[in-house]
């Protein structure tokens, strides 16, 4: 039995003649008598009465009925659903990104532009630690990732494009001694306590960057995995933090940016892919990023 046989059993059951159930799937009525016979073959018994007229169900074909319609449906559904997938025009593409990437409307303005032209798609997006990333893509749990890069290691089988650079800013309290100033120096941060976008101090590659910066050892007072804990324990007084120049459009009460004077610091965001894709929809999404950076 196969999706065919289904089909042309619903077609006859609806037209109740041979010839005009034939024409409705477009097939010959001998190919459409030979699909109706192979059915019956299979079932074990006849499924329609013949007569000059019209046609008829049989008590077996009646039974058959009964499912025979839910069943064609869930088959339909399934091949077209696998074939538009086969097609790049449905399916899943899941991201991984760093709060910035939102800021700086790189992961939003990808995700509108393609579901405009694949309205089948649906995307999963995640935020995770910029170091996690590689990793989550490499073991299969996401599909690409928009990531700075602080000190990143790619693994092989996985490709990488440059999409966005950015300026680093500090980020204050707004009632702090610092916010009174237009512009800060690097000497303006030396000593102060520092909030880190680290897991832990194995994941120091924002560090590194703030010890170039400020060209002295940092005190560090809190490491945190997500941008809006660093934004909320900056907002707390428990510290100050640098953030990509990008965050500087997100409006929280009682915190400010600031520009560092005489710094020239600056860091570029990835897009990060693997390279042997087999989803048809991720792929599209992939070329679909390229070609409109």
């Amino acid at each position: 039995m196969n999706f065919r046989h289904i089909q042309a059993f619903l077609a006859l059951v609806e037209e109740k003649h041979f010839g005009k159930a034939a024409k409705r799937i477009h097939v010959t009525q001998s190919a459409f008598s030979m699909q109706i016979k192979a059915l019956e073959e299979e079932i074990g018994a006849p499924l329609f009465i013949r007569n000059n007229r019209n046609v008829e169900l049989t008590e077996v074909g009646e039974i058959f009925l009964k499912n025979a319609p839910d069943i064609y449906e869930k088959i339909k559904s399934t091949l077209d659903e696998t074939k538009a997938a086969a097609k790049g025009e449905n399916g899943n593409v899941r991201i991984g990104f760093v709060g910035n990437a939102v800021a700086a409307g790189l992961v939003t303005a990808d995700i509108h532009r393609f579901k405009a032209e694949h309205p089948g798609v649906n995307f999963r997006a995640k935020e995770m630690s910029y170091w996690k990333q590689t990793d989550e893509i490499v073991n299969g749990n996401i599909d690409v990732s928009y990531c700075p890069n602080l000190d990143l290691k790619i693994p092989p089988g996985l490709g990488l494009i440059p999409i966005k650079k950015f300026d680093w800013v500090v980020v204050i309290q707004e009632d702090s001694d610092l916010a009174k100033k237009e512009t800060l120096k690097k000497e303006d941060l030396s000593g102060r306590d520092f909030i880190i976008y680290s897991e832990n101090s194995g994941d120091d590659g924002q560090l590194r960057i703030l010890k170039a910066i400020l060209e002295e050892d940092v005190q560090v007072s809190y490491r945190l995995d997500s941008t809006l804990s660093v934004l909320a324990m900056v907002a707390s007084g428990l510290g100050i933090a640098i953030v990509p120049s990008t965050l500087s459009s997100i409006k929280l009460p009682n915190i400010t940016y600031r520009a560092i004077l005489g710094v020239d610091n600056v860091t570029e965001f990835f897009f990060i892919y693997r390279e042997n894709e087999k989803s048809a929809i991720v792929n599209a999404f992939i070329s679909d990023v390229k070609s409109n950076l």
